[in-house]
């Protein structure tokens, strides 16, 4: 913290990376990996960053217009 622009660059971090682990252990409730191969714990964390993210664009309704093309294709 204390070389230059240390103070900006925790700010920034904290801004944009610390609600992600936020979410993804409060509301999917991933607290630890199942795994402790290297390869299987960051499939498992990309796996849940991949779902956190489909979360989000859900929620954006963004998905909405596929959503209707696939129940239209099972049909």
């Amino acid at each position: 913290m204390e070389s230059p622009g240390a103070e900006e660059r925790y700010n920034q971090r904290i801004a944009t990376i610390e609600p992600v682990f936020s979410v993804l252990e409060d509301a999917m409730g991933f607290r630890r990996v199942s795994s402790r191969k290297e390869e299987t714990v960051r499939a498992e964390i990309t796996l849940k960053f991949l779902a956190y993210n489909i979360s989000r664009l859900i929620a954006a309704r963004k998905l909405c217009r596929v959503r209707v093309m696939l129940i239209w294709d099972l049909a």
